[in-house]
């Protein structure tokens, strides 16, 4: 599908514009446009129905995020979950507050489990935790250090 089919069919079904774009990876956060032979080739479908695998021409690249990856984005070392929780707004409308209720906690969750799961990477991907680990392996391989100072 090129871009002006896509915009074609996105004017057919929201004709003002105004509705959001949801995708089963995520939301829409980036857009760029790339060689076809740059980084992989790409798919489509052509008028006849076909996949066809391509690296001519040009291709745009949508790129999607999740939440985990908005919590990526927006992390920070000395961040707290409040912090990034106050930047989470709710625009529900279900007419049973219980079903607006759900869907706020279940994202609430998702994002606190997503900080907590990047906090705890960079945690143990500390610089010190390598230090330890080299410390170790020179200890127990000693001439593991000479080796290394030789061949630089």
């Amino acid at each position: 599908m090129t871009t002006s089919e896509l915009i074609k069919l996105l004017q057919e079904v929201d004709p003002e514009g105004t509705s959001h774009i949801r995708t089963p990876s995520g939301f829409p956060y980036h857009i760029e446009i790339k060689e076809g032979m740059v980084d992989t080739p790409y798919l489509y479908v052509d008028n006849e129905d076909n996949l066809v695998l391509s690296t001519k021409g040009k291709k745009v690249d949508i790129i999607t995020m999740d939440v985990w990856g908005y919590v990526h984005k927006k992390y920070r070392d000395d961040m707290e979950i409040d912090e990034l929780l106050s930047c989470i707004k709710f625009d529900l409308t279900y007419r049973n507050q219980s079903d607006s209720d759900s869907r706020k906690n279940i994202l609430i969750q998702r994002v606190k489990d997503s900080f907590e799961t990047i906090r705890k990477a960079k945690t143990q991907s500390e610089p010190t935790t390598n230090i330890q680990q080299v410390k170790s392996d020179i200890k127990r391989k000693p001439g593991l250090l000479k080796k290394w100072a030789v061949s630089k």
